[in-house]
């Protein structure tokens, strides 16, 4: 909405600059803006009826509804429309084909007339006599000898018109050749035909009453005219297929008078005004060659041309009465195909508005679900009734709107527990010590990465007294919540044993009693005392990995074998040893040394003692080797178990003498 406006106040804001700029006086600008604001509404034009045309059209239903108007229904009154039309054609045809087999036939009996003539007079018959003989004819006969007229009408030549002799139009195809007319000596139409036989020559000629003669034949009012007649309307020809068309009817404006003189010659057969079959508004011309003078053939007009009007039930007595038995059959057949032809169509609208209805309902049914799946209600469903493609997709969309459902709810549920999992991984995060024991001569360095949000390893470091302090690392078997709740249980019995006094195998031994209460437990750990004073370090093991003496000679490795706390048996591993002054010692979990690279490889113990090889402080520097030899050996594989390091830095302070 905001292009659509944004654009039509654009083509707005162009189109009153470039009309300012049209109305102007400026001579180079005021041409230049009224091409550009006549463009600007041609281009606004085009885009508000795509608009109104996207707009109208949204809906599938008026989509569709369109497409049947186009498809379905608009074609039945064009096709109605091209029936009248080339019916109205073929009318006119069919009157013109009547007007040449009509005007064809009057020229047949002109030519019958002559040879008629011609045949008594070298019989003997004297020429008075034999025009006195068809004085009641409307036929006009001229006798001719030695070239003068000796006899019969004064509207043919004085002198006989030899140019006529065979100059008949030849019959070379079916269709029945438009006749010759020719023009009297006052300009009047006329056919004619001249025969020739020794010394006598014969002209028959019709031009009074041909007008009546041809149309009591064609049951049409028929209008012959030349081409510099002044009554006839312009016209325009054009050649198609050989044969030169009129692209409008030669015809006059008929009168009241001439209407009524119609209806007179063809009166309707209804009682009162005629009906439209028997109205005469079928229209048609005919035209004929040249217009050629009688006397000397000269051409005195571009063509002939005959107007004609008729009525359609003039043609279609002349169309069907001559064949009332094949007329019959011939409209049964019609009536039986319209009908069928309707009765198709009438099911196929069915089907067609049926589908449109149920297409369109199925969509906007769709369209409200789909909408109140946006809005967030997931429980809305589509009921379906239909058993074809769309009820296949309001199933499928009933489908996915329980599994959005599913999945909204299962999200809802993840969310909380992600809340209750950070929850309980800043708890365990507060049960890790902050900060390390500030003591002379006693530096630590500690890192913990646990595998899963909660970690399962544990480390601390606590004073026993002002003359030692406790370091533990363990790892409880298992990750994630389950593994952190038992890691806090340990740190706070550790901290209550540890701060009640009890020795370190006291501690670990009842520490193993506790977890050896919940079945499926067991707990790896290393319980050290460490006095500063004199450097004095006691290592209790219960199944935890090796720890790591760093001193100038190299890297010690103690193993101390022993079983995990929570297993039958307390038979824990014990040394005592004394740490000098610059040593360190390295306290770590497993999940450092089962530490494994792409190709499946773990670490190693040999791997640690190596990567712990080196100056034995800080304790920083310690850990960071380690903890960069096995990035550098796993690579980018990913963290399997938790990794815990605690480092522990011995230089003694040195406290002088007394002189």
């Amino acid at each position: 909405m905001k292009s659509t406006s944004r654009r039509s106040l654009a083509l707005a804001a162009g189109l009153v600059v470039s009309a300012l700029l049209g109305l102007s006086d400026w001579p180079v600008l005021a041409p230049l803006g009224k091409a550009v604001a006549a463009l600007l509404a041609l281009v606004a034009l085009l885009w508000t009826v795509r608009v109104v045309w996207r707009r109208l059209l949204w809906r599938v239903g008026r989509r569709l509804a369109f497409s049947y108007f186009l498809v379905g229904v608009l074609p039945i009154p064009m096709l109605v429309l091209l029936i009248v039309v080339g019916g109205y054609l073929l009318s006119g045809a069919f009157l013109g084909h009547l007007y040449r087999d009509a005007a064809s036939s009057v020229v047949g009996e002109l030519a019958a007339t002559a040879e008629l003539a011609a045949t008594r007079l070298q019989a003997g018959d004297a020429p008075a006599k034999l025009v006195a003989s068809r004085a009641d004819d409307p036929v006009h006969l001229a006798i001719y000898r030695q070239g003068r007229r000796v006899a019969g009408s004064e509207l043919a030549p004085s002198s006989f018109p030899a140019w006529m002799v065979g100059a008949e139009t030849p019959r070379t195809t079916r269709r029945e050749p438009n006749p010759t007319f020719v023009a009297l000596a006052d300009g009047t139409l006329a056919l004619a035909t001249a025969r020739l036989r020794g010394s006598f020559g014969v002209v028959a000629l019709r031009s009074n009453g041909l007008d009546e003669a041809l149309q009591a034949a064609i049951d049409a009012r028929v209008s012959l005219f030349r081409s510099d007649d002044p009554r006839r309307k312009p016209v325009t020809f054009f050649e198609f297929g050989g044969r030169r068309v009129a692209l409008r009817q030669l015809r006059f404006g008929s009168t009241p008078a001439e209407r009524a003189a119609f209806y007179a010659r063809f009166p309707p057969r209804l009682a009162g005004a005629p009906s439209w079959r028997e109205r005469p508004w079928i229209e048609w011309v005919e035209l004929s060659g040249a217009v050629r003078a009688l006397d000397s053939g000269t051409e005195v007009a571009d063509y002939a041309a005959a107007a004609l009007v008729a009525s359609p039930e003039a043609l279609r007595e002349h169309l069907l009465a001559s064949s009332a038995e094949v007329d019959t059959t011939a409209w049964l057949l019609f009536l039986g195909l319209a009908a069928v032809l309707l009765d198709i169509y009438v099911v196929a609208a069915a089907i067609a508005l049926t589908m449109i209805f149920g297409l369109s309902r199925a969509v906007n049914r769709l369209s409200s679900a789909t909408e109140a799946l946006r809005r967030g209600d997931f429980q809305n469903r589509i009921r379906v009734r239909r058993r074809d493609q769309l009820g296949e997709l309001q199933r499928s969309f009933n489908a996915m709107a329980a599994h959005l459902e599913e999945l909204v709810a299962t999200a809802a549920q993840k969310e909380v527990l992600d809340k209750e999992l950070e929850l309980a991984q800043r708890i365990q995060q507060d049960l890790l010590p902050r900060e390390t024991l500030k003591l002379a001569g006693v530096r630590f360095s500690t890192s913990f990465e646990p595998s899963a949000a909660i970690g399962g390893d544990y480390f601390d470091i606590l004073r026993i007294d002002d003359t030692a302090i406790a370091v533990v690392i363990a790892d409880v078997a298992g990750h994630g919540l389950p593994a952190g709740l038992r890691m806090a249980m340990l740190k706070a019995a550790l901290r209550i044993l540890v701060e009640n006094g009890e020795t370190p195998r006291n501690t670990l031994s009842r520490l193993g009693d506790m977890i050896r209460s919940e079945r499926r437990t067991f707990v790896t750990a290393t319980l050290a005392r460490f006095e500063p004073a004199d450097g004095r370090l006691l290592l209790i093991n219960a199944g935890h990995p090796p720890c790591y003496r760093i001193h100038a000679g190299g890297v010690e490795e103690i193993l101390l074998p022993s079983p995990p706390l929570g297993l039958l048996g307390q038979a824990f591993g014990e040394r005592e040893l004394r740490l000098g002054d610059g040593e360190s010692m390295v306290w770590l979990s497993d999940g450092l040394i089962e530490a494994r690279n792409a190709a499946g490889e773990p670490f190693g113990y040999e791997r640690v003692a190596a990567a712990l090889a080196g100056p034995a402080t800080p304790p920083e520097a310690v850990r960071d080797r380690l903890l960069a030899a096995v990035l550098a050996f796993i690579g980018k594989e990913p963290v399997e178990d938790d990794r815990t390091v605690v480092v522990l830095s011995y230089r003694p302070e040195v406290t002088p003498k007394s002189s």
